[in-house]
């Protein structure tokens, strides 16, 4: 909390080095202890956060990895303990491994969900190879819907995650809230705003955007209530401080500034006492 103001980070990771060079970097790992006190240093209350782990399919025992660090639930396990010692700062965010049986899928999500309180899924077609709206997502739609938590997407890298792809699945399931992540990124972000002026569903998220002007311009003709603060914190490689002070700097008023770093998140996550 900065100056009375509560803020929840809708969008981080617990990672590993994404790209690594030495042996030192391939056995780092970034998880609720660093991020913690990233949010302490950078006046974050609330975070909600997936692995990178699960993104990946050879870290899923059920997909017959032989990797040694392969999991019945492909690291999601990390997150769920995170959130049990941490609950009061750290929210859940579940990575479905799409190429299981719908039945798997489904039942992940509940139990994660049910069980350890998640609050959102998270889904990162780019990075596990599928597009943004293939049919494999169904059953994850239909577990978003039956359990009430939003679909978190990585957006704004061709091929397999364009708005159009996210805004396709948006129009088929209307009552599940889809967040595209990153805006669309540079490359994308005016396609974002346009799927989204057609889609009451989806909303927009802060992180990895780099352009004022048209976050200031998704804010005026979608409202504040529609857009997220997130910082895709990856640990040593996190921008944090960056995307807190790009909100700061925006050109909106305080109420829309409150609405994007606090209430939007507590209402969409259903996170009862927080805004």
């Amino acid at each position: 909390m900065i100056d009375g103001q509560r803020i929840i980070d809708a969008h981080t990771h617990f990672s590993g080095v994404l790209y690594p060079r030495t042996q030192e970097e391939r056995n780092a790992w970034y998880g609720a202890e660093e991020l913690i006190a990233s949010m302490d240093a950078w006046g974050i209350d609330i975070s909600i956060v997936s692995s990178i782990e699960p993104m990946r399919w050879h870290n899923w025992s059920s997909c017959g990895a032989e990797y040694s660090g392969a999991t019945e639930y492909g690291g999601n396990e990390k997150v769920a303990e995170a959130v049990e010692h941490h609950g009061d700062r750290l929210v859940g965010s579940y990575v479905p491994n799409v190429f299981e049986s719908a039945k798997r899928i489904k039942d992940g999500i509940r139990r994660f969900v049910r069980e350890y309180g998640f609050r959102q899924i998270k889904l990162h077609p780019w990075l596990s190879g599928f597009p943004a709206n293939a049919e494999e997502l169904e059953p994850v739609y239909e577990a978003a819907a039956e359990v009430g938590v939003p679909i978190l997407y990585h957006s704004g890298t061709i091929p397999y995650t364009t708005p159009a792809q996210i805004f396709d699945m948006a129009m088929k399931y209307p009552h599940v809230t889809v967040i595209m992540g990153h805006a669309g990124k540079g490359d994308l972000c005016y396609d974002a705003l346009a799927v989204a002026s057609y889609a009451e569903n989806l909303f927009l998220d802060t992180c990895g955007q780099p352009n004022k002007v048209f976050l200031e311009r998704c804010i005026a003709e979608l409202g504040p209530e529609r857009v997220l603060f997130a910082s895709d914190w990856l640990g040593s490689i996190g921008k944090l401080p960056f995307r807190r002070l790009e909100v700061e700097a925006l050109n909106i008023s305080e109420s829309a500034r409150t609405s994007i770093l606090c209430e939007n998140a507590a209402r969409l996550h259903q996170l009862g006492g927080i805004g």
